[in-house]
């Protein structure tokens, strides 16, 4: 439980120093009667300007790397498409799969609720996508066999 707790106090620390950085917030004192105050003032639109911005560029590097793919992958229904190739390598602080497919190794971002990925490093894999309107997402991770 401590763990648990000082990892989201560092999390929440990086949150708020990020965000000073960025200047979503901006933090001020007052000294009134012998007392200080201090006042945190939050500015949302730039946070949700930059969560935008960050979701597109996301979005855009998840896309050129399956246009890169787009050649090797194999249709499986109108929304559907799997790949087969080498998981090389495998970030998990970025959710981030190296798969060599074909002799060309391209990142590809998984969501973070495909578990065991680490296993699966230097091993053949066939990766289910999903199109899912403009967008197009990992949606299995699993062993060849």
């Amino acid at each position: 439980m401590k763990r648990l707790f000082l990892f989201l106090l560092v999390l929440a620390l990086g949150f708020v120093a990020t965000g000073y950085f960025r200047g979503w917030f901006e933090f001020s004192t007052t000294n009134a009667g012998g007392k200080t105050g201090l006042t945190i003032t939050t500015d949302f639109e730039k946070l949700k300007a930059d969560m935008k911005a960050t979701g597109a560029k996301i979005s855009a590097v998840s896309k050129a790397a399956l246009d890169k793919l787009s050649s090797k992958t194999k249709a499986t229904s109108a929304t559907q498409s799997t790949l087969t190739g080498k998981l090389v390598g495998f970030d998990s602080t970025t959710h981030t799969l190296q798969i060599d497919a074909e002799g060309q190794t391209v990142p590809i971002e998984a969501p973070a609720a495909l578990t065991g990925l680490e296993q699966l490093v230097g091993k053949n894999v066939t990766i289910t996508f999903e199109k899912v309107g403009e967008h197009t997402v990992v949606r299995s991770v699993a062993e060849q066999n």
